[in-house]
């Protein structure tokens, strides 16, 4: 069903009856947030008739959509997991992981059964586990992981395929995966032999930068010019996150004392939808390079582009530090990281990244949120030891200042969208008066307003429902600490 625009909405009421039925309508959910609801345990090929009713915070419910008729015919089950792929392609022992689907029921936990064969209509499984909790594995979030208990025939072609499992709701197996079974293949930047290209090879990587390819160094010289340069250091970065795992560094200490933070700012449409994201380190020493997982939002963000940031830590005493790149990138998940290559190790305080995003739709959203999951530092005194930070920090887009925005569009008809923001909670009104300066329409009233991005809108009608003449209009924004008007016009 369509959204209730109404500001103070709490939810959704459902109600059911059989169709043709005298008796009044049960309820059978209540205080939904959503604009869906699956009914599930019916009997198929009878008919049922719902209707829906909204529910404000003090309990008030609207008046019941028309009556809604309808008839199962199928039977509940989940969707089929998606994005199949596979971790360690060169191994005998891959490890499948896939994206969970959503469960029918709200709350409801999905297992899983995966099945692995030599034969593309699976005549034949070699390999097969059921009951695999959702999110099992070492894979990221909203993805689940399952290895293989044996080795399989090198160089022989297999299938795999999984299916969800609610309850006692058994679904459809998703389209098999062929693949081909190989030993370990050298990965060009795995420069510690330990099958992975990641952040430890890195920093490996950087300790050498600059250096004459010559004797044990010839490995950092991926493009052959005879030179550890630019040029291998694109090529690594290429190669970066082929792995058999999603670890990104294997830490041998962990460093109690730094601490990382989030900032992130903008997102208002006055600055076009962009968000800047900066992330900050504190209390650090001996630093000399670092690598960062970051984890966000992409249903409420995209990912422009990063850089080391105005005055940024690295350059604080005058040492080089040209590698910073997006070592990995997919929708969700940034793997980032710098290091000084010539100069000296820096301590203290200061800005190691800045990234730019695109809120979608180019409104700020109170969802749109950054996790630090995971960062790593290495020194100059011991600069083959890798240390993990364990103080990292998370953020939520919110704005700094109150905020009011210009209308849009302007001049309208008949509706136009305002946006506003609060660093904190406060008592908000925001109303539309006429240009005699009596009040039209009140659109916002709240006494305990959260902080945040929103969005009102006007419809031209004033307060009670009758639709507002041309003209010049007034919106004004008022709070305890703010205060601000703006101007927009109705056209017919």
């Amino acid at each position: 069903w369509n959204a209730n625009t109404e500001i103070d909405l709490a939810g959704y009421s459902v109600f059911r009856r059989l169709a043709g039925d005298s008796e009044v309508f049960v309820e059978i959910a209540t205080r939904l947030t959503s604009t869906t609801y699956t009914d599930l345990g019916l009997t198929n090929n009878v008919a049922y008739e719902y209707q829906i009713t909204a529910i404000d915070r003090a309990d008030n419910a609207s008046v019941a959509t028309d009556p809604m008729a309808l008839t199962p015919t199928a039977l509940a089950a989940p969707s089929a997991p998606t994005d199949l792929s596979r971790e360690g392609d060169n191994f005998l022992r891959p490890t499948f992981v896939f994206t969970n689907p959503i469960p029918i029921q709200d709350g409801a936990s999905l297992t899983y059964t995966v099945q692995v064969s030599t034969e593309a209509d699976f005549g034949n499984v070699t390999g097969s586990e059921s009951g695999i909790l959702s999110g099992a594995g070492d894979a990221d979030s909203g993805q689940t992981a399952w290895s293989i208990a044996r080795d399989l025939t090198e160089g022989a072609t297999y299938y795999w395929r999984v299916r969800a499992v609610e309850g006692n709701l058994v679904g459809a197996f998703s389209t098999a995966q062929e693949f081909v079974a190989q030993e370990v293949a050298l990965l060009p930047g795995d420069f510690n032999d330990d099958n992975v290209v990641n952040l430890a090879d890195f920093f490996l990587f950087a300790q050498n930068f600059g250096q004459p390819a010559a004797g044990e160094l010839a490995v950092f010289d991926l493009s052959g010019n005879g030179t550890v340069d630019l040029t291998d250091f694109f090529l690594f970065a290429q190669n970066f996150g082929a792995t058999a795992g999603k670890r990104w560094a294997f830490a041998e200490v962990m460093d109690e004392i730094a601490e990382l933070r989030l900032q992130a700012l903008g997102g208002t449409r006055t600055e076009d939808g962009h968000v800047t994201l900066r992330v900050w380190v504190d209390a650090v020493t001996d630093l000399k390079g670092f690598g960062l997982v970051l984890a966000y939002d992409p249903e409420a963000l995209t990912f422009l582009q990063a850089e080391a940031g105005p005055g940024h830590l690295l350059h604080s005493r005058g040492g080089q530090a040209p590698l910073f790149h997006v070592l990995n990138q997919r929708p969700g998940h940034l793997v980032l990281a710098n290091a000084i290559t010539a100069g000296q190790a820096v301590s203290g305080r200061g800005l190691l990244a800045e990234l730019t995003f695109q809120t979608r739709g180019g409104t700020p959203t109170n969802d749109a949120v950054f996790d630090l999951r995971e960062a790593y530092f290495v020194g100059d005194r011991d600069p083959d030891r890798v240390r993990r930070v364990r103080q990292v920090g998370s953020t939520r887009l919110q704005p700094l200042t109150y905020f009011l925005g210009a209308n849009f569009p302007n001049p309208f008809n008949p509706v136009t969208s305002i946006d506003y923001a609060l660093p904190t909670t406060a008592d908000v009104e925001l109303t539309v008066f006429d240009i005699l300066g009596r009040q039209v329409k009140i659109l916002v009233s709240d006494l305990n307003h959260p902080a945040g991005f929103y969005t009102a809108t006007w419809d031209g009608r004033d307060q009670r429902g009758r639709i507002a003449g041309n003209g010049l209009y007034f919106y004004r924004i008022r709070s305890k600490d703010f205060r601000q008007t703006g101007k927009m016009m109705l056209l017919k």
